[in-house]
């Protein structure tokens, strides 16, 4: 049987996916790769965000998600990822656990209904969203609080 691929290799694999040059992605791997639009609307249930949203405007969402986070001066890495999912930190962790879940299912649904494969879209939606971060970690950068003082 055999083994699961290693994140590494996944990882490799979407950046090939992502990055390849027109034409140069095989003919059998293309017709496999979703709708950009169910990636987006995949991402958009994973974060809690509704599922009208283009994917300029699920950047901006989550460009205010990682503003937020930044000025929350959160240095614990569970807190910032609370906030980047869109949770109210004073929600005890019950919650999160159950709407993550909840989210999951339907995202999971979604695909379902649609006949699509959910573990494949969810993987790319999470290549887009690192492609968020890139994007927001290459702005300039504006006034923060001082942490230094």
């Amino acid at each position: 049987m055999p083994s699961d691929p290693s994140p590494c290799s996944l990882e490799r694999s979407l950046f090939l996916l992502a990055f390849a040059q027109p034409g140069a992605i095989p003919t059998n791997v293309a017709a496999h790769v979703p709708n950009p639009n169910a990636v987006v609307q995949v991402l958009s249930i994973l974060y809690g965000f509704p599922l009208d949203l283009t994917e300029e405007d699920l950047y901006s969402r989550f460009e205010a998600r990682y503003n937020k986070a930044i000025e929350a001066e959160q240095e614990d890495p569970i807190l910032l990822q609370l906030i980047l999912e869109g949770f109210e930190l004073s929600g005890d962790q019950s919650h999160f656990v159950s709407e993550r879940e909840r989210r999951r299912q339907a995202a999971e649904s979604y695909c379902h209904c649609r006949g699509m494969n959910f573990l494949e879209l969810e993987l790319l939606s999470h290549e887009l969203l690192a492609r968020f971060e890139t994007r927001w970690l290459r702005q300039p950068v504006v006034d923060f609080p001082d942490r230094s003082a």
